[in-house]
């Protein structure tokens, strides 16, 4: 909420959310960690997730320009075919799809890599 929210909007707001949580659909955060934290070209990540609710669906932006993932894997992972246009950052959605508006989706904060120039160019992908 913030000063410009409505009043009749926040009370929407919160039963939505109140439905989500009645539903057990209800997402309130995420975060993950990577099991590898850098490599070159062909190095497989595979992240670990931690949700508050009940997730049933994972969308991942990898960075690297590939097609986000959409997966129901709490375990996702992805290899990295390059590392031109390092440092790649990744970002985490999870929700539940059977819920709906607020409170049925969390982000995660991102996580960002070092760039490649501070490094050897040739084998590094990211650094977390």
């Amino acid at each position: 909420f913030n000063v410009n929210t409505k009043v009749t909007d926040a009370i929407d707001i919160l039963n939505e959310v109140i439905d989500n949580v009645r539903n057990n659909t209800f997402v309130r955060s995420v975060s993950f960690v990577a099991d590898t934290t850098s490599g070159g070209a062909g190095t497989n990540i595979t992240l670990t997730t931690t949700v508050d609710g009940t997730a049933n669906q994972y969308e991942i932006d990898w960075g690297d320009g590939s097609a986000n993932s959409v997966t129901s894997d709490s375990t996702p992972s992805h290899t990295y075919s390059t590392n031109s246009g390092s440092p790649f950052s990744i970002s985490l959605t999870a929700r539940n799809t059977n819920g709906g508006g607020e409170g049925s989706t969390a982000s995660s904060a991102i996580l960002e890599g070092v760039s490649a120039a501070d490094l050897s160019a040739d084998n590094y992908i990211f650094d977390l």
